[in-house]
């Protein structure tokens, strides 16, 4: 297989649009070819680091804006006069130079962002699963279509999937977030809560994502009270904090 058509074939996989039996012959490519497996992790390490590149860059920025609110808050109440902000349209210039693009205007816009922005911030998802769950050709083509966002046509697969192996955490978790982000919050809630009673290693990605379906419900106070039972010494904790720093 030339160049063109390996890369062709690999951007197919990352859109979910490969059928069950060319998923099938991807597999095998992957474990018997080596360097089909190197241009694959090429490919994915450049998308996951454009990715967590333009989610920092984006963190960064907001938090300058929180920073200079801040400062402002402390500098009338000193003298009675308000320090201007930079103007939103370099905000939003420098956005899009950022690649961020309407993510990031909404957030600029926005001197303190709402919850349900700061869920598109944090909201990143680790859809490697079928490492961590050794699965198999359906796990394969869930992940495909949940790292392409395709969350409804990951659902159905994922459910057949689980039907069978019920023990599967990471996968039930994928599961949760796929309702989450279609919007079955009850689903969702649902699963995140089973997670948590059952699976002591996923407990804290339960309660994190439980958080986040509040906030991207609007409901801040819950979302807060969700975060609050994180384990402290965790990274999501460290999330956590950052996160309602921009609340306050």
């Amino acid at each position: 297989m030339d160049k063109d058509s390996t890369y062709q074939l690999i951007e197919r996989y990352f859109e979910g649009s490969l059928n069950e039996d060319e998923l099938a012959d991807f597999q095998k490519k992957l474990a018997d070819e080596p360097d089909f497996a190197s241009a694959f992790q090429l490919e994915k390490e450049l998308m996951d680091g454009i990715e967590n590149f333009g989610n920092q860059r984006l963190r960064k920025e907001l938090d300058l804006i929180h920073q200079e609110e801040k400062n402002n808050a402390a500098q009338l109440s000193e003298t009675g006069k308000r320090v201007p902000l930079i103007p939103r349209r370099y905000w939003l210039a420098a956005a899009v130079l950022l690649g961020i693009g309407v993510l990031a205007s909404l957030i600029f816009d926005a001197r303190h962002p709402t919850p349900q922005q700061l869920y598109a911030m944090y909201a990143v998802h680790d859809f490697d699963f079928t490492e961590k769950s050794g699965g198999g050709d359906l796990l394969s083509q869930a992940e495909a279509l949940l790292k392409n966002k395709k969350y409804s046509a990951a659902i159905p697969i994922l459910e057949k999937y689980i039907k069978s192996n019920p023990e599967d955490g990471p996968a039930k978790l994928a599961e949760g977030i796929a309702f989450l982000e279609t919007g079955e919050y009850e689903r969702a809630f649902a699963i995140f809560k089973e997670i948590g009673e059952v699976n002591s290693f996923l407990k804290n990605e339960a309660v994190w994502y439980t958080g986040l379906a509040y906030l991207k419900m609007g409901d801040a106070e819950k979302a807060k009270a969700a975060f609050s039972e994180l384990n402290k010494g965790s990274k999501r904790y460290g999330e956590a904090v950052e996160l309602m720093g921009y609340m306050e």
